[in-house]
């Protein structure tokens, strides 16, 4: 979803001739272009572990071995496309400041970047927090 209001934004660009207006406006096109390839690299890695992931672990024809070397895979790339989203939402809550500095006036813009770091520190804070309670740790991992 948020790749999509990326591949959006990229045509909501006012285009002025300063050099300070340039500066901003290609900022924001390369966070947006990063926060919408993070989100494409996540959505691929996910797709492609759950597709072939569990055609590994049933079908694989070394047995057993092919079942762990489905999980160990799948362990390793999750943690890749967790990598990946935090850093498509990053890049595009740093689109979305620049953003304002584009399309309004100072005034607005200031204004709207404040609450936008109001909901990021609280997306940030939340998101540790369901991170710290709910993250299973190598040493803490059942394996066999």
């Amino acid at each position: 979803m948020i790749t999509g209001f990326c591949y959006g934004g990229i045509s909501l660009s006012k285009h002025d001739d300063t050099q300070y207006s340039s500066l901003i406006s290609f900022g924001y096109l390369s966070t947006t272009t990063a926060a919408m390839g993070f989100g494409l690299l996540t959505i691929v890695v996910a797709a492609l572990c759950s597709m072939l992931g569990p055609g590994l672990a049933l079908r694989g024809s070394e047995g057993a071995l092919s079942m762990h070397k489905a999980v160990e895979t799948m362990k390793d790339e999750s943690s890749n496309c967790f990598y990946f989203f935090v850093l498509q939402l990053l890049f595009f809550h740093i689109s979305s400041f620049l953003l304002m500095w584009v399309l309004y006036s100072r005034l607005v813009a200031l204004v709207v970047n404040v609450v936008l770091l109001f909901f990021l520190i609280v997306f940030i804070v939340n998101g540790m927090d369901i991170v710290n309670k709910l993250h299973v740790t190598e040493e803490e991992a059942v394996s066999g």
